[in-house]
């Protein structure tokens, strides 16, 4: 592990280091990752499948994979697939049936849990607190058993609350997992954002398409360890609105533009009692300024929950934020689109609703989605300036006698 000094002082820029799964002394978490290998949507063709067929296949590719990155309690493993007869939710909790009958069980059982990725930074705590309607998704899964980046759209069969897709036109589970073809539908889920996105908002796709799977360690486990980190505060804000931010309620009167976003942010951080609230900046392009250049801080930035979002503005502008800024000030979880006008270099978009002074409809801003780690977090898609959204803001300084020693430990996964 390689740490670098950003000042003379000390403070930690927190790493699970002593934290790893070579450890012995204590019960490890439970792990969760999106397999390396890829097929279609008939299980039993793939070759880890050892001869089962729907969802045992799942299972089977999922502990060939655990046991080929030497992953502990590998034969634990099963795959976050739905069918007919049995939800994903049920299946993580090492039970079969629906969440809707209890999973076959008197009452719903403790909660599956807590994960970590193959990295040893967290999921999330556990499965129902992942789906709706909290969505309480730490970090996105984003690795492959072996360490390596998932980039790929994954198989899930599974909606929002970790019970089976109706099957339709835009959803499916691929006839049980027994159908390969181009003709049957299949709900997929995204290694690289959070919220309801995780398991069923990458879109629906053909069977015939190469997919990954993504597998869960069954069962409860032990709490996650404290994964906060030290550094400068980035969130995404509790209120929203169009595009015209003058209009807000909590712009500072006589405020139009980036002046009116920046008092937003200002107020919000006020008011949840975050550390130097004046420093506080809206992640906004317009016409004349680009959104990384008012930044004059070098990071690292952090969510108020202390989860790493980027080292430095290097890392803040590669394309690629370790975890999304999907957390509100006062800790809450979200997955709204936020305005931004800006690409993910950091430098201004196509469009940016008249400088931010727009709600009309024939406007356009381009928004990123606050729950996405690649590009599209502030890059993410134009609406007419009438469409609601959040702001990201970004802290832009450190008290003068605090210091950050950060670890390339948690930086995000290379392509």
């Amino acid at each position: 592990m390689h740490f670098g000094s950003k000042s003379s002082r000390t403070a930690l820029f927190f790493v699970i280091g002593c934290w790893v799964f070579g450890l012995a002394s204590a019960e490890q978490p439970r792990v969760a990752f999106v397999t390396s290998v890829t097929g279609n949507g008939n299980l039993s063709s793939w070759p880890d499948a050892g001869g089962a067929s729907g969802l045992a296949a799942g299972d089977a590719i999922c502990r060939a994979r655990a046991g080929a990155a030497g992953l502990a309690n590998a034969e634990n493993f099963v795959a976050w697939l739905s069918d007919a007869d049995d939800d994903a939710f049920c299946r993580v909790h090492g039970l079969s049936g629906k969440r809707s009958d209890n999973c076959g069980q008197a009452e719903l059982p403790p909660p599956a849990g807590p994960w970590v990725r193959t990295d040893g930074f967290p999921f999330a705590q556990t499965i129902d607190r992942a789906l709706f309607p909290g969505y309480e998704v730490i970090g996105p899964l984003a690795l492959n058993e072996s360490g390596g980046a998932a980039n790929i759209l994954f198989m899930t069969g599974t909606n929002t609350q970790g019970a089976a897709v109706t099957p339709g036109q835009f959803s499916g589970d691929c006839d049980g997992w027994t159908n390969g073809s181009n003709q049957a539908p299949l709900t997929l889920g995204s290694p690289t954002r959070t919220h309801s996105a995780w398991t069923n908002g990458g879109g629906s796709t053909s069977c015939s398409q190469q997919r990954p799977i993504a597998c869960f360690e069954s069962g409860p486990g032990p709490a996650l360890p404290d994964y906060a980190s030290s550094g400068l505060i980035a969130f995404a804000t509790t209120t929203f609105g169009p595009a015209d931010l003058e209009t807000w309620s909590l712009a500072d009167p006589g405020l139009t533009g980036i002046a009116a976003g920046d008092s937003i942010c200002r107020n919000e951080a006020a008011a949840a009692g975050l550390d130097a609230p004046d420093s506080f900046k809206v992640w906004l392009s317009d016409g004349s300024s680009n959104a990384i250049d008012r930044l004059e801080a070098d990071g690292p930035w952090v969510r108020v929950d202390g989860a790493p979002v980027a080292a430095d503005r290097a890392e803040l502008t590669s394309g690629r934020l370790f975890v999304p800024i999907n957390l509100r000030p006062d800790g809450v979880f979200t997955g709204l689109v936020a305005h931004t006008g800006t690409n993910a270099n950091g430098q201004a978009g196509p469009s940016n609703c008249l400088d931010w002074t727009s709600a009309a409809s024939t406007d356009q801003g381009l928004r990123g989605l606050s729950g996405e780690t690649i590009a599209s977090w502030t890059q993410g898609i134009q609406f007419g300036c009438d469409f609601g959204g959040v702001l990201y803001c970004f802290s832009d300084s450190l008290p003068e006698d605090s210091g950050i020693i950060f670890s390339d430990r948690f930086q995000a996964p290379t392509n």
